[in-house]
């Protein structure tokens, strides 16, 4: 089970069976992409290295290019292994 799959039980109704979205909290649509990245490092996928520009500065670095046979983490992975950086 994905961090973010856990971390989705935790503020669930389990009367109701729904979340409890709206109002005021934590925002889920920001969280969630978090978790997946987590879960690639905990897996040694990736690792975040200190960029050597402004303080506090840092890049994820890819480790290890190989399937983790999730599907979600797969596609976050290749992304993540794609991206150039910012333009301009």
């Amino acid at each position: 089970m994905l961090l973010g799959e856990k971390f989705l039980l935790l503020p669930l109704n389990e009367k109701r069976g729904k979340l409890p979205l709206g109002g005021k909290g934590m925002s889920l649509k920001n969280v969630l992409p978090g978790t997946v990245f987590k879960d690639l490092r905990l897996k040694g996928k990736i690792d975040l290295k200190d960029s050597g520009g402004k303080k506090g500065s840092i890049h994820v670095v890819v480790i290890d290019k190989t399937p983790t046979n999730h599907p979600l983490l797969d596609e976050y992975l290749e992304i993540i292994s794609n991206y150039k950086g910012k333009k301009g």
